[in-house]
């Protein structure tokens, strides 16, 4: 199996001595210099993010082979929410619907009974005289 460097080196080639080519016939004087200058930046460039991804996959190593405990205790600085999806996160919401729910459960209680037993009414058999909501309620938070 080839190495990578190798590979790339083997694929790169054709397409490098194309841009060189094409630079010195535009500009005989500083293609060259154009097309010495991007072959360097290019090989900079892709020897960076080699390195990158070699550091990467290093990290990725060293992290399957921590044992459970080592993992819990760097999870254990994580803030809760990141570490449990049902965590509340979301605090004020919860503080506000806590503080307008009775008059929510006012509103809907009335609304229900308001539009739903006209309906349940005009649905009903001959032998019901009346359907009504005695007491209705949403519960409490």
């Amino acid at each position: 199996m080839l190495q990578p460097h190798v590979l790339l080196w083997q694929t790169a080639r054709p397409l490098l001595g194309g841009v060189l080519g094409l630079f010195n016939k535009l500009r005989p004087t500083s293609g060259s210099a154009v097309a010495w200058t991007f072959l360097n930046v290019w090989l900079f460039t892709a020897a960076h993010r080699r390195r990158r991804h070699a550091r990467f996959l290093a990290m990725c190593q060293s992290m399957h082979d921590l044992d459970e405990h080592t993992l819990s205790v760097l999870l254990g600085h994580l803030p809760m929410w990141i570490k449990d999806g049902d965590y509340e996160s979301v605090r004020w919401l919860n503080d506000g619907i806590r503080t307008m729910w009775p008059h929510i459960n006012k509103m809907v209680c009335s609304l229900l009974k308001n539009q739903l037993e006209p309906l349940i009414n005009d649905e009903m058999p001959d032998n019901v005289s009346k359907v009504s909501f005695y007491t209705l309620n949403l519960g409490s938070m």
